[in-house]
């Protein structure tokens, strides 16, 4: 459980939504939509239709960590003040 909710996955008839957030904006053919919120907050959204849509995505646990150290337990926070 993370301090802030950095991801979430909404399942409907034909597709599943994934959302996730990133310190940075992510150039990747598969996100289907990008929201900026300040700074440090960008909103990543992919939807996946079948399974082959999922399987290209072997970086996708990668980036779920990363969203959850940066910013589920604000450690980017912790970084920028560090300086």
């Amino acid at each position: 459980m993370g301090r802030v909710r950095f991801a979430g996955a909404v399942v409907r008839r034909d597709h599943v939504r994934l959302n996730f957030a990133l310190t940075r904006r992510l150039d990747a053919p598969w996100v289907a939509r990008i929201e900026s919120f300040g700074p440090r907050w960008n909103a990543h959204v992919l939807i996946a239709r079948d399974a082959a849509d999922v399987a290209v995505l072997a970086e996708l646990p990668g980036l779920l960590c990363e969203a959850y150290r940066d910013l589920g337990m604000q450690g980017s926070l912790a970084r920028s003040t560090d300086r």
